[in-house]
């Protein structure tokens, strides 16, 4: 291994990189969902409370309107398969890359119908039809050609198949997914073509391989020092692709030892040559379940969490949950009351009085972010494909998903 790196020194690079060092205005958030290589977004809440500690003067409803209706960002699924909200510059590498493995799924999904070819491309184009310059829930979608769909494969029931189909054409590129509920905590998910609400989108142009390399490039670049287990959990990539991009770029790339790691970790030189080792000043944060920082690593977790705290940090598959980051160590977990609207938390150990008034300061902040109403900055969606019906219908269904 190359020189040894002090886990506070990396820890630091680690929070100015994912941009929780300071703090932005909302018309930064598309250039802070490209340096965190888009905002992990499985969970409903979790990329608003992610945007609440890196962006300043906005409530959660605000934070709200600018995830789910910026024309500068999309929602999709790209790397271990989960969702993400990303610039419009960055989400063809990410879908490029990782597309073959959620076709995988999709067509795993379809299997078990055994519709015939021709039957399925019918009811692929009929779902195309019926989102050309609007857009619809999936109820609406299964509603408008179901009968046909019944004829066509001979299922009592295709609902379910019609379902797979339209998470097939998402995945595909082929259509977007929108948010039009109009409280922050619920979605109202809706269907359109992606040319109609992204115009200048091309999510088919890349060559697969160039993109991988183009994102594992990126999250070297963005996240490292990391580890070759680090970059493999984080992008669902085999560990062959990720060595093989190591050894091609071994001329930028350096080797690093990180104090915690038990692996050999890796990052451009000049990010090596700015790594500078002293120590910051308190910095606390309360970060999102899932937050990128502590999902953008396997091994290197080490450095963030010591080890007797994992099983409250990370749950049974590897998730973790909304904890409390004080100077670059995991300090405790928190979690938000939405009845009383106060957070509550749990902290592994004594702190020092500046500390714990970090701590309660930035809690009272948060609780205020996710409880105030202030006024909403509103997106102009085209009105000829998000219709008040579409909103209406979205926002009477809204539910709460976790995918």
């Amino acid at each position: 291994m190359g020189a040894l790196i002090a886990a506070r020194t990396a820890n630091r690079h680690s929070i100015a990189q994912l941009h929780l060092a300071s703090r932005a205005g909302p018309g930064d958030i598309p250039r802070i969902a490209a340096g965190m290589i888009g905002i992990h977004a499985a969970r409903l809440q979790s990329p608003i409370v992610s945007m609440a500690t890196r962006i300043d003067g906005v409530d959660a409803h605000c934070l709200a309107q600018h995830l789910h209706r910026s024309p500068d960002l999309i929602k999709l699924r790209c790397m271990r398969g989960t969702l993400h909200i990303a610039p419009l510059e960055l989400a063809p590498t990410l879908h490029a890359a990782t597309r073959a493995a959620r076709l995988a799924v999709c067509g795993s999904l379809a299997k078990p119908f055994a519709v015939e070819p021709k039957a399925e491309q019918a009811l692929i184009e009929a779902i195309l039809d019926s989102l050309a310059g609007r857009a619809l829930t999936s109820d609406q979608i299964v509603a408008e050609i179901g009968m046909r769909a019944s004829r066509k494969t001979g299922l009592t029931n295709p609902t379910p198949y019609l379902r797979t189909l339209i998470k097939t054409l998402w995945e595909r590129g082929d259509l977007c997914i929108r948010n039009l509920a109009s409280d922050w905590k619920r979605e109202g998910r809706v269907y359109a073509l992606l040319r109609d609400v992204y115009p200048s989108l091309d999510l088919h142009g890349l060559d697969p391989a160039e993109a991988t390399a183009a994102l594992l490039a990126t999250y070297f670049r963005r996240y490292g020092p990391a580890s070759i287990a680090d970059a493999t959990w984080w992008s669902g990539i085999g560990e062959t692709r990720v060595r093989q991009f190591i050894a091609g770029n071994a001329r930028d790339l350096v080797e690093v030892a990180v104090e915690g790691v038990a692996a050999a970790c890796y990052l451009f030189t000049e990010d090596r040559d700015a790594l500078v080792d002293h120590r910051p000043e308190p910095h606390v944060e309360f970060l999102a379940y899932e937050d990128n920082l502590l999902k953008g690593y396997k091994i290197s977790r080490a450095r963030f969490v010591a080890a007797a705290d994992y099983p409250q940090v990370f749950n049974l598959i590897g998730e973790a949950r909304a904890t409390i980051l004080a100077d670059g160590r995991v300090a405790g977990i928190w979690q938000f009351n939405k009845r009383t609207g106060r957070i509550g938390c749990v902290l592994f150990g004594d702190l020092d009085k500046g500390t714990s008034a970090l701590i309660d300061s930035r809690r009272r902040r948060l609780e205020g972010l996710l409880t105030n109403h202030a006024s909403l900055p509103m997106f102009e969606d085209r009105p000829d494909i998000f219709s008040v019906g579409a909103s209406a219908h979205a926002n009477q269904g809204a539910v709460r998903r976790s995918r």
